[in-house]
């Protein structure tokens, strides 16, 4: 077992069991830990603490950061469709329906079949400007991505 599959396992059981502030900010600083050391789920999992505001401040930029390096560096087709949603849906910043297209069908590609409906969905939805647009930002995501490479 590696150094990072223990920090993210640790993170895990005390994050399902945290009850006080102090116990979510250890949780998330271990998960931190887990993801810089190269464990993919845990990049997701950072990602999400910080996009809740769960042991961390509510950072929706770096959020968005450890969702990407889960993506493109360990494959984590969760982290794509995260990305997805953020772009379909805004929040935080503008929604970017090329920017959704393009993250849900490298999802698609990492095996989360989940997200074929949405490619299709936004596909029909969007005018071949957009779509042209989003079938080049998924070639750049899928040529950066390792796996898919």
């Amino acid at each position: 077992m590696t150094e990072a599959h223990s920090l993210f396992e640790t993170a895990l059981r005390i994050s399902a069991v945290a009850d006080s502030e102090e116990e979510r900010q250890t949780a998330a600083g271990l998960m931190k830990q887990a993801a810089d050391l190269g464990h993919g789920r845990a990049a997701g999992d950072y990602g999400n603490m910080l996009m809740a505001g769960r042991g961390v401040f509510h950072d929706a930029g770096l959020a968005y950061r450890y969702w990407s390096l889960g993506a493109l560096e360990y494959g984590e087709a969760e982290c794509a469709f995260k990305l997805g949603l953020a772009c379909r849906d805004g929040g935080d910043f503008a929604p970017d329906l090329a920017g959704a297209l393009a993250w849900f069908m490298l999802s698609r590609d990492l095996g989360m079949d989940l997200a074929a409906l949405d490619v299709d969905a936004i596909a029909y939805e969007i005018n071949e400007d957009l779509r042209a647009e989003a079938f080049r930002r998924y070639d750049r995501l899928r040529s950066n991505c390792t796996i898919l490479r």
